[in-house]
């Protein structure tokens, strides 16, 4: 026997279509189905029945419309059909429902993801989509009570495809899912991840402007459509694309957040992605991402040929610097802020004082080791520089 929710409700028996004209009956059957193996009450059927207003006599009722069930569909799939106090289970294999197949396969690809298997993941969680034929159970009567189990499937369907393209993703298969996360994130605009993961897709491809241009769109309609800004894992794709991550762009097999992708502390304990992952599983493939040394951006501005005039104001903002020496307090930042009129020549005055060089006019005292400032700041009309005090 073959029986089939995840689209119109079917039932095979030795390859014959077995048909179910009445409606109520199709809404019992689909209600007993949805709980395969699982006893359905009396009270849930009857709710599920009339839409949580039973009328008088809805058991009795109730036991007409299932014996009716049992002649529609003949002996052999009839005595699948027990009573059972107090109500009513349909016993069903494993491999006779869909339903049932798609939820052992979930499972299984869930557990395969968690272990590292990604292949294994996209293969069973590429069946279990596989048996989905539409809606579920599409030619049964839009019952509310019937509906909430429908809307369930989908929420887990839905769940399914997020962790099978994220195991394409593992996988390298990037310009794979594109396509599809397109028409995913248009679909169901409210659902972040699939923004999160045409984004990571764009950017393997190249395309970064274009992942930008999905964050701006879903930040656009969550903030018109809900009037939240994003959550935390699309914010934080979005500064690493910014910032030109490499790590997002390398395209071998590895964490979807790998390691070290969010900053510590970030999650509270417990809650982070992928904690659920054994922790001897790191990818030997991303060693050497993650082994990279990338220079910080602290290069200083190009030094002027003419810089003049300033050398007065450029010797107090190095006794600024290194004066109030107290050996109680080594290692402490002194802090000089240059403050002026437009045109002054503050920029050119603060950074001959934090970076000397040879044309410049710096009459900073000491050695150019200990006199360079650790950090300069600009923020408008200010440069403010930092050095440790000796």
């Amino acid at each position: 026997m073959r029986v089939s929710v995840l689209g119109p409700l079917t039932i095979q028996h030795d390859g014959v279509t077995v048909t179910v004209p009445a409606a109520k009956q199709r809404v019992i059957l689909a209600s007993l189905l949805l709980r395969a193996n699982h006893v359905a009450s009396f009270d849930e059927l009857t709710d599920v029945l009339w839409d949580g207003t039973p009328p008088p006599g809805a058991r009795a009722t109730l036991r007409n419309h299932v014996k009716r069930l049992r002649q529609a569909v003949g002996p052999a799939v009839a005595v699948r059909i027990v009573t059972r106090f107090p109500g009513y289970l349909v016993e069903v294999g494993e491999e006779e429902l869909d339903l049932l197949r798609f939820t052992v396969l979930c499972r299984d690809g869930r557990a395969a993801a968690d272990a590292g298997d990604w292949s294994g993941a996209a293969g069973r969680l590429g069946a279990a989509l596989a048996l989905w034929r539409g809606n579920p159970l599409t030619d049964v009567p839009s019952q509310t009570r019937l509906r909430n189990d429908v809307t369930r499937l989908q929420e887990v369907r839905l769940e399914a495809l997020e962790w099978r393209i994220e195991a394409g993703l593992h996988l390298g298969r990037h310009r794979g899912v594109l396509d599809e996360l397109q028409g995913l994130s248009a679909a169901y605009p409210l659902r972040e991840r699939f923004h999160a993961q045409l984004m990571l897709a764009l950017v393997r491809c190249g395309r970064q402007a274009d992942a930008l241009a999905v964050y701006r769109n879903a930040r656009r309609l969550l903030i018109d459509e809900v009037g939240v800004e994003p959550g935390a894992e699309l914010r934080h794709l979005h500064q690493r694309v910014l910032a030109g991550d490499p790590v997002l762009t390398d395209e071998l097999a590895g964490d979807f957040w790998p390691a070290g992708f969010w900053p510590a502390g970030f999650w509270p304990a417990g809650l982070g992605p992928g904690e659920s992952q054994p922790a001897e599983f790191q990818p030997a493939e991303l060693d050497s991402v993650r082994s990279r040394s990338f220079p910080r951006p602290a290069q200083p501005p190009a030094d002027l040929a003419d810089f003049t005039g300033r050398e007065r104001h450029t010797k107090l903002v190095c006794d600024l610097l290194s004066a109030g020496g107290n050996a109680d307090r080594a290692g402490a930042v002194a802090i000089a802020a240059v403050a002026g009129a437009g045109g002054s020549g503050k920029p050119p005055t603060s950074c001959a004082a934090a970076f000397p060089t040879a044309s410049s006019t710096s009459t900073c005292a000491g050695p150019a080791a200990t006199r360079r400032p650790r950090r300069t700041c600009w923020a408008g009309s200010y440069a403010i520089s930092a050095c440790p005090r000796s």
